[in-house]
């Protein structure tokens, strides 16, 4: 999938057609300014290359070698350029960007969710930074429910948090690999043991600031868990429209920049030399 920039396109396809019409326009001399008769090689450039920019970015087959050959062409001339040929060389432009426009499937994305799109650090950086085996899936989870592929965006949404589950695990000694029950488990049984001994007036287990940092951990899980668990089987579902689909990436986002106010994963060992 290509972006398009609805907007360029509009403002370069009515400021084309603004200069297709001044080059053939057939004016009384009290109107010849507003006509190309001839113009200046350097601004004819400059017009041609934002359009080339464009073409480019667009991934369009073949209307970059076109403009390419024509801004060679102009480069050829020393100081000024005739208008008519400058308005033929937009023509044809023109032409060519409506052909292989016209060929393609042009998707939107609404402007809400414009910043999902693409977007590395969804999370916020501290989770890119700490989580980076997860990168691809925390921009691929924003994209596809930018997109309205919301079953997919789950999908990654469930890998990256598996990323936060596998740190939290380790932190807790859990074990390689621990599902996010057997996590969420494992952290209730703790901060329960934890309450339990501070009711006896026994020494605690757990400083306040793990207890705390264990607390958010599990309110944000099982937030996940309330969004993610279909209420009539407490399976994951086959389908999620877009509301649930929202519900899961923000409570796997708020998971995520939770975890990594104090875990990251463990930095990968370089090849030996």
């Amino acid at each position: 999938m290509v972006p398009f920039d609805a907007k360029e396109a509009f403002d370069i396809a009515a400021e084309m057609g603004v200069h297709q019409g001044l080059s053939f326009r057939s004016a009384p001399d009290s109107l010849g300014p507003l006509a190309y008769r001839s113009v200046r090689v350097e601004w004819v450039v400059e017009k041609l290359s934002r359009v080339l920019s464009f073409a480019r970015k667009a991934h369009l087959p073949t209307s970059p070698s076109l403009i390419e050959s024509q801004i060679r062409e102009a480069q050829e001339w020393q100081h000024e350029f005739l208008g008519s040929r400058f308005g033929q060389m937009v023509m044809e432009i023109n032409r060519r960007l409506a052909d292989e426009l016209g060929q393609r499937l042009l998707l939107m994305v609404e402007t809400e969710h414009r910043t999902l799109f693409d977007a590395a650090e969804g999370f916020g950086p501290m989770v890119g930074e700490s989580f980076r085996s997860a990168s691809d899936d925390i921009r691929e989870a924003g994209t596809c429910y930018a997109c309205g592929r919301h079953t997919a965006s789950v999908f990654h949404g469930m890998r990256v948090l598996q990323a936060g589950v596998n740190a939290l695990g380790r932190n807790i000694g859990q074990g390689f690999k621990p599902s996010w029950d057997a996590v969420l488990g494992k952290v209730d049984k703790l901060l329960r043991e934890d309450v339990e001994r501070r009711r006896r007036q026994q020494k605690p287990v757990l400083s306040k600031r793990r207890t705390d940092f264990l607390r958010g951990a599990s309110a944000t899980l099982h937030s996940f868990k309330t969004a993610w668990r279909n209420p009539s089987t407490h399976q994951m579902a086959r389908h999620y429209e877009a509301g649930q689909a929202l519900d899961i990436y923000n409570a796997v986002g708020a998971f995520m920049r939770h975890l990594a106010t104090r875990l990251h994963e463990p930095k990968r060992k370089g090849p030996r030399a």
